[in-house]
């Protein structure tokens, strides 16, 4: 498994808590990428397959944006649906 998020980064204004989150961050990508062998049969499996379902919400969520107009009372509901297809 290769996760690559390109030139991602973390911005903050403590130099050291920048460099720490984002030394942390990599970190834990390095641990998913080498434990991804043993449990990625688990992941995708009936055994964790339906609570990951669960957790994500189906590969679905939904936002809330309330009018962009000043004295207008309303709101509308988005739909993302992140399914792999």
């Amino acid at each position: 498994m290769k996760i690559d998020f390109g030139e991602s980064k973390f911005e903050f204004d403590n130099w050291f808590l920048n460099i720490f989150v984002q030394q942390l961050f990599e970190y834990g990508i390095v641990v998913i990428e080498n434990s991804a062998w043993f449990t990625g049969e688990y992941l995708f499996s009936h055994v964790l397959g339906p609570v990951m379902d669960t957790y994500l919400n189906h590969y679905t969520h939904t936002m809330d944006f309330a009018n962009p107009f000043l004295g207008q009372v309303g709101h509308d509901a988005l739909g993302l649906d992140y399914k792999n297809v």
